[in-house]
């Protein structure tokens, strides 16, 4: 996870409700949409549209309480109040510490205590240098999206490739 130079990614994030998301992607002209079934990503320089099933619920959950038994294996988690972020948004600070020295990489989340949202997060590598930044350097609540813009509008001459997801229980199968 080092690197000499960090890269830079910016992005539009809109939400209409927990399974409607549109991300903007500035720096590489490309939108993603995830509609709660599909996630469509559009890539206007190539006329290019990759749809692909977007993660299923109850696989999530499944997958989230065997990340949550390994968090606690490997780390010790830390919480206390954090500051305010971007001048208004009091947060808490988590973080991730290693249960063993320079085994895993170190992470801080600072997360709005109002709404759960992670607003800032900071993984460094394991000899302890900042290796991914990721925050906003603004953020809106409460303005209503309008549903329109969920939906892509595309040149009639873009394609259309469906990627398909098979889902195994171990690595031989996957081979």
């Amino acid at each position: 996870l080092s690197l000499a130079q960090p890269g830079v990614t910016q992005f539009w994030i809109n939400h209409l409700t927990p399974n409607l998301e549109r991300r903007e992607y500035v720096n590489r002209r490309e939108i993603l949409i995830n509609d709660g079934i599909n996630i469509w990503r559009y890539l206007p320089q190539q006329n290019l549209i990759i749809k692909r099933l977007s993660p299923k619920v109850k696989k999530n959950i499944q997958l989230i309480h065997r990340n949550i038994a390994l968090i606690k294996q490997n780390y010790q988690v830390k919480i206390s109040s954090g500051t305010l972020f971007l001048g208004e948004h009091r947060t808490l600070l988590v973080e991730f510490i290693p249960r063993w020295e320079r085994n895993r990489p170190l992470r801080r989340v600072w997360i709005d205590s109002a709404r759960g949202i992670p607003l800032r997060t900071e993984i460094y590598s394991l000899d302890q240098r900042l290796s991914l930044l990721s925050f906003f350097d603004s953020i809106t609540y409460g303005e209503q999206t309008d549903i329109n813009h969920f939906f892509l509008k595309v040149p009639p001459t873009t394609s259309l490739r469906v990627e398909l997801e098979r889902e195994y229980d171990n690595t031989e199968q996957a081979n």
